[in-house]
C-alpha cells in the first residue's frame, strides 16, 4: 500500500486532490505530522482513499500505553471542512470535536449527554489522562475464515442414532435378499457417510441390528426395526447349517466391506471385545447366533481369536456362560478347519488353556472331557491332551533345569571357599566335587522316572527333555572358541543320567536325531555338534551302531550336509572298527571248521 508522510497540514486539501487526479485507482495514505500538546499527549491524523468518492480518516491521541481512536469513511466535500481546522495548534479540545463531528459525518451521533460531559470538561482535557476506551482486539473485516475438516468433524455432535438411519436409507430401494446391491450400497455411502467415525456402531448394527445401549440392552429403531442384513437377521434359522450359511453371507458382505475401507478391520476386531462383554445380557439365541457369526470369521481368517480371551472374566464364566458360547465358537471353526490349525490360531490369541472358560469349580480334566464328550467334539479333548503333555515337558524340563543350576551354585561355592593348600587338598577338592554330581545325576534321575510313571512316557520322550534342561541350564560364554569345550563339560559332568535313559536303540536315534535340530536351531551351536556327538560317545550314551545307522539313513535335512561333514572322522573311524569285527568274526568261525 502506498503511503507519504504530509510535511505540513498547510495546503494539505490542494495536495491531497492533485494526488487523487495523478492516480485514479488503488490505496493511498496520508499522515500529517505528529502534534504535541502541554500535557504530553501525541495527536496523529491519518487519511486513507478507499475509492474515487470516498476516504477514511482516523485521528489518535496517544499518552502513554493509552489510546483514544476514531476512525470514520466520509466523502471529499466533508473532509474540506475538518482539513481547515488542522492547525499546527492542534490541542485536545480541537481533536475532541473534530472526533464528534466525524461520529456525526457517520450517522453515528453523539447523544446530549456526552455533548455536555464534553463541555464540561474541556477546560480540563490539557491536564487529565486518557484511558483505553476500547479492549476490542482488530479483526480482518470481510474475511471469511475457513475452519479446517478435522477440527469440524471433532467439534461435530457424535449421534450413532442419525448414522444407523443413514444406513437404512442407503438400503431403503434395495430389496432384502440382493444382497450384491447391498455391498455395492455399503461401499459407496462409504464416501458420503464417516464411517471411520461411526465404525463402533456400525458393527454394532451389523452385528445386532440396532445399537448396544450402556447396560448391554440392543436398541433396534422404532419404526424400522433390525437390520435386514444384520447378523442376527441373516443367522435366524431353525437347523445349525441353515445358521451356518446365513452367518457365511453376512460374513460376506463384511468381507467385501473391509476390503474396500481396510481401516473398519481394526475397527471391527476392537469393537468385538465389546460386544462379547454383554453376552450375559444376550438371550440364547442371540449368544448362538453371535458365536456362529464370530466363529465363521475367525475360519475364514478375518479377524483372530483375541476377542475370546474377555470371555474368561469370572462374571461370564461363572454361570457356563462364556463355555456354551466357546463351545459354538470351537463347533463352527472345526467345520472348516482341523484341530493342528485351531491349536495354533489358540496359540496365536495367547489363549493357553480352554479349560479357562470353565467355571472355577470346574476346571478339571474330568469335567473337561465330559463336557466336549457331550458336545461330540472329540477333536477338542485330544488337543486339549496334546496341551496337558507338552505343558508337562515344559515343567519337567524346568525341574531338571532348577536341579542343575543348584548343583552347579554349590560347586561354585566349594571352589571359593577352597585355600588351594596343596595337590592333597586338592585331590579331595576333586572327589568331593565328582560326589557332588553324582548325587545330582541319581537326583535327575529319580525325577525323570516320576514323570514317566505319572504320564505313561517311554524312555525316547524322556532322553530328549533331559538334554533341553542340560542345555537350558548353560551359562554360555561369549567367545565362540570356547562354547564348545563348555558343551563337552556338561556332558561329561551329566553323562550318566543320560545313558540311563539311552538303553534302547529307540533311545538312542531319537537322542541323536534332537541333538542335531537343537544345535541346528542354535546358531552358537552349530559348530559343536561334532564335538557333541563325540563326547556322547566316549561317555558310552551313544553307541558305535546308533551313530552309524543316523549317518546312513537317521540324519534329519535340516543341516544334513553340515553335520555329516563334522562327524565324518567319527563315522569312518566306526565303520573301520566295524570291518575289523567282522573280519575277526570270519577268521574265528573259519578256525572253527
Amino acid at each position: 500500500m502506498d503511503h507519504k508522510q504530509l510535511t505540513s497540514s498547510k495546503g494539505l486539501y490542494t495536495e491531497f486532490l492533485a494526488e487523487l487526479q495523478a492516480h485514479s485507482y488503488g490505496i493511498r495514505s496520508y499522515t500529517l505530522p505528529q502534534r504535541s500538546s502541554t500535557s504530553g499527549l501525541q495527536y496523529h491524523c491519518t487519511i486513507c482513499l478507499l475509492n474515487s468518492s470516498t476516504i477514511t480518516v482516523t485521528l489518535s491521541a496517544a499518552s502513554g500505553y493509552s489510546v483514544e481512536q476514531h476512525e470514520e469513511v466520509v466523502s471529499f466535500e466533508s473532509l474540506t471542512a475538518l482539513l481547515s481546522e488542522l492547525s499546527p495548534d492542534f490541542n485536545s479540545a480541537m481533536h475532541r470535536s473534530l472526533s464528534a463531528r466525524l461520529l456525526s459525518l457517520g450517522d453515528n451521533k453523539l447523544t446530549e449527554d456526552e455533548k455536555d460531559d464534553d463541555d464540561d470538561n474541556e477546560d480540563n482535557d490539557n491536564n487529565r489522562s486518557f484511558t483505553q476506551v476500547s479492549n476490542e482486539k482488530p479483526s480482518l473485516n470481510g474475511v471469511k475464515i475457513h475452519a479446517r475438516k478435522r477440527d469440524a468433524k471433532a467439534q461435530a455432535k457424535y449421534e450413532p442414532e442419525e448414522f444407523r438411519t443413514s444406513i437404512f436409507q442407503v438400503i431403503s430401494d434395495i430389496p432384502k435378499n440382493d444382497f450384491g446391491k447391498i455391498s455395492s450400497a455399503l461401499d459407496t455411502a462409504g464416501n458420503t457417510l464417516d464411517y471411520r467415525r461411526y465404525g463402533d456402531t456400525f458393527f454394532e448394527t451389523l452385528v445386532t441390528g440396532g445399537i448396544i445401549a450402556p447396560g448391554g440392552i440392543i436398541k433396534d429403531d422404532e419404526s424400522l426395526g433390525k437390520l435386514p442384513f444384520s447378523l442376527f437377521v441373516l443367522a435366524q434359522a431353525a437347523t445349525i447349517d441353515d445358521q451356518v450359511a446365513g452367518a457365511k453371507i453376512w460374513a460376506n458382505l463384511i468381507t467385501k466391506l473391509t476390503r474396500r475401507y481396510k481401516y473398519l478391520e481394526r475397527i471391527f476386531a476392537e469393537t468385538s471385545v465389546h460386544v462379547l462383554e454383554n453376552i450375559h445380557r444376550y438371550s440364547d439365541d442371540d449368544n448362538r447366533m453371535l458365536a456362529i457369526g464370530l466363529g465363521v470369521l475367525v475360519s475364514e481368517g478375518f479377524m483372530p481369536m483375541d476377542c475370546f480371551r474377555i470371555l474368561q472374566k469370572d462374571h461370564l464364566t461363572k454361570d457356563g456362560i462364556a463355555l456354551g458360547f466357546m463351545t459354538d465358537v470351537l463347533r463352527v471353526y472345526l467345520r472348516d478347519n482341523n484341530a493342528a490349525q485351531l491349536s495354533k490360531a489358540l496359540k496365536s490369541a495367547k489363549i493357553r488353556q480352554l479349560v479357562d472358560f470353565f467355571p472355577i469349580a470346574k476346571r478339571d480334566n474330568d469335567c473337561f472331557v465330559r463336557h466336549f464328550e457331550a458336545q461330540d467334539l472329540p477333536e477338542i479333548i485330544e488337543l486339549h491332551s496334546a496341551h496337558q503333555a507338552v505343558a508337562m515337558r515344559d515343567a519337567l524340563v524346568a525341574e531338571l533345569a532348577r536341579i542343575v543350576r543348584e548343583t552347579q551354585s554349590s560347586i561354585d561355592d566349594m571352589t571359593s571357599n577352597g585355600n588351594g593348600g596343596g595337590d592333597g587338598q586338592d585331590q579331595e577338592e576333586d572327589e568331593d566335587v565328582d560326589q557332588v554330581f553324582e548325587a545330582a545325576n541319581v537326583k535327575l534321575a529319580k525325577a525323570v522316572q516320576k514323570c514317566m510313571r505319572r504320564n505313561s512316557w517311554g524312555e525316547h520322550d524322556v532322553v530328549v527333555l533331559v538334554w533341553d534342561a542340560l542345555m537350558a541350564s548353560v551359562d554360555w560364554p561369549l567367545r565362540p572358541e570356547h562354547i564348545d569345550a563348555r558343551a563337552a563339560l556338561q556332558i561329561q559332568r551329566f553323562s550318566m543320567v543320560l545313558e540311563a535313559f539311552t538303553q534302547s536303540p529307540k533311545s538312542e536315534i531319537a537322542l541323536l536325531k534332537h541333538v542335531q535340530m537343537y544345535c541346528y536351531t542354535e546358531p552358537k551351536l552349530l559348530k559343536v555338534f561334532g564335538r557333541m556327538v563325540l563326547e556322547l560317545y566316549n561317555a558310552d550314551v551313544l553307541s558305535d551302531s546308533a551313530i552309524l545307522f543316523w549317518a546312513a539313513k537317521g540324519v534329519r535335512f535340516e543341516g544334513k550336509t553340515e553335520f555329516l561333514k563334522q562327524t565324518e572322522a567319527l563315522v569312518n573311524k566306526l565303520q573301520a572298527l566295524e570291518a575289523d569285527e567282522g573280519d575277526d568274526d570270519s577268521d574265528e568261525e573259519e578256525e572253527e571248521e
